[in-house]
């Protein structure tokens, strides 16, 4: 009966492919059961390799135009509201690895971006309030409201277009940065 050279039955498959053509044994005979369990194993193996592979690959693909860029508040869009202009309030945020911060206007905040399933997001950043935030200035408290909706919320998207990161709430709050 044929066997497989040099493969073990925990193999990693990275010589999966050397491997196709020992399926068939030494003297043409198709390879015993035992040893078809390995080749199918080893075929798993290198299958979910490549998988994690192509989304690992992906994921980094659609994450790097958004990462170690600043990016500036210029609308805000409360749930059942229109669209606000924000460009003048200061608010900001900075993606770097798994870390976001920034400002939400008024007060700065840092935090820890985790990624969830579907491309969804959370952090445990929380914006410092000052006194001077209770009071804000003309223009700043849409941006206020919307920052600190992005950094309490459980879940919200990150998505870039045209130039532009969409933060979308669950609950409905839209914030669009532009790199500035």
């Amino acid at each position: 009966m044929g066997h497989l050279r040099g493969v073990s039955p925990i193999s990693t498959g990275k010589h999966f492919v050397k491997s196709v053509g020992r399926l068939v044994g030494d003297n043409g005979f198709v390879m015993g059961a035992r040893n078809k369990r390995i080749a199918a194993r080893g075929v798993a193996v290198a299958t979910a390799g490549l998988a994690a592979a192509i989304a690992w690959s992906s994921s980094a693909e659609s994450n790097a135009g958004l990462t170690g860029r600043s990016w500036t508040l210029t609308s805000v869009t409360e749930p059942g509201s229109p669209s606000q202009d924000a460009s003048g309030s200061g608010a900001r945020i900075q993606l770097s690895g798994n870390n976001i911060e920034g400002s939400d206007g008024c007060a700065p905040f840092r935090g820890k971006l985790v990624e969830k399933a579907g491309a969804r997001y959370s952090t445990d950043a929380v914006a410092m309030a000052t006194v001077a935030c209770l009071n804000p200035q003309a223009g700043k408290g849409a941006s206020i409201e919307a920052m600190n909706a992005l950094l309490g919320t459980e879940n919200f998207s990150l998505t870039s277009k045209d130039g532009r990161l969409v933060a979308t709430t669950d609950d409905g709050w839209r914030l669009v940065f532009d790199r500035r």
